[in-house]
């Protein structure tokens, strides 16, 4: 008749009930699975067919839902007859808050963590600094990802013979359709302190490149002093426009990069754009 006649503290902790409870009650009224009065209920099967059977499923109390596995063995006399049965109860929470994280996380998803329950929670902190660490190669390959394929992109207009002129004009072209930039400029080192312009690209007379710039003037020389590219966001309205046939409008961001090679300055490309860029752009 699957009446209780036994049960411990921490079956009846899953029950939501004290011990005396429990006891003479029916162990579907206790614990109310999804496998309760059904073909399913390993209880039943493990007493039709006289063997151990283990599942998972959840135990539904008046205070909610909670995940366990739990596993059905036959009770027997002396003469080999089945009396009864017991059944151990384990609570899976955690094991299913990893399976949960893990299936989240494959299906590219980085975002998501485990609330620890607390300081001492090893195993939380653990998923939570291993989800954090593969979010950080994830992005980092795709970062690599997009550097190679847009330095191929550039590198492919610079295949064959060139003028200066027209050379200049490829880089600021494949530079400018790679990170979304409308104009550009590009300076090269006429020596270690002053940059001359070689090119512009896509301005119109309204906006005039200075055609020489010493290494301690604005931020073409900040940026040749510092060796590192400058980034601005939220460019004054009157800093400088990008116009079409059409119409025109003030430009957003501004990008100066340095450009070395084996620790040589050879020159600054400088980009503009009416769009925030992004920061795998820089």
């Amino acid at each position: 008749e699957m009446n209780v006649q036994f049960i411990n503290r921490a079956g009846a902790r899953a029950a939501k009930r004290q011990v005396g409870a429990c006891i003479g009650k029916k162990c579907h009224d206790l614990f109310r699975t999804h496998d309760c009065h059904t073909d399913d209920c390993k209880m039943v099967r493990s007493l039709i067919q006289d063997t151990v059977l283990t599942g998972e499923n959840l135990i539904v109390t008046r205070k909610g839902e909670a995940p366990f596995r739990y596993t059905c063995a036959p009770i027997k006399d002396d003469d080999g007859r089945i009396i009864g049965g017991i059944e151990y109860i384990v609570d899976i929470h955690d094991e299913m808050r990893v399976v949960e994280m893990a299936e989240t996380i494959s299906q590219g998803n980085y975002d998501i963590a485990i609330t620890p329950r607390s300081d001492d929670d090893r195993l939380s902190h653990a998923l939570n600094a291993m989800a954090r660490r593969l979010k950080d190669l994830h992005t980092r390959s795709e970062h690599e990802n997009w550097l190679n394929e847009n330095a191929s992109a550039v590198s492919d207009r610079l295949h064959g013979e060139h003028t200066i002129d027209t050379l200049a004009h490829n880089i600021l072209e494949g530079l400018a359709e790679v990170v979304g930039a409308e104009v550009g400029a590009l300076y090269v080192a006429a020596d270690q302190a002053t940059m001359k312009l070689v090119k512009t690209f896509g301005s119109d007379g309204s906006v005039r490149a200075r055609s020489v710039i010493k290494d301690s003037e604005g931020l073409i020389g900040r940026a040749v002093q510092s060796g590192k590219s400058i980034i601005l966001r939220d460019l004054p309205p009157d800093y400088f426009t990008i116009s079409s046939g059409l119409g025109a409008t003030r430009a957003t961001s501004l990008a100066i990069l340095p450009v070395y090679f084996e620790n040589k300055l050879l020159g600054v490309i400088e980009l503009g754009s009416f769009q925030t860029l992004r920061s795998e752009e820089h």
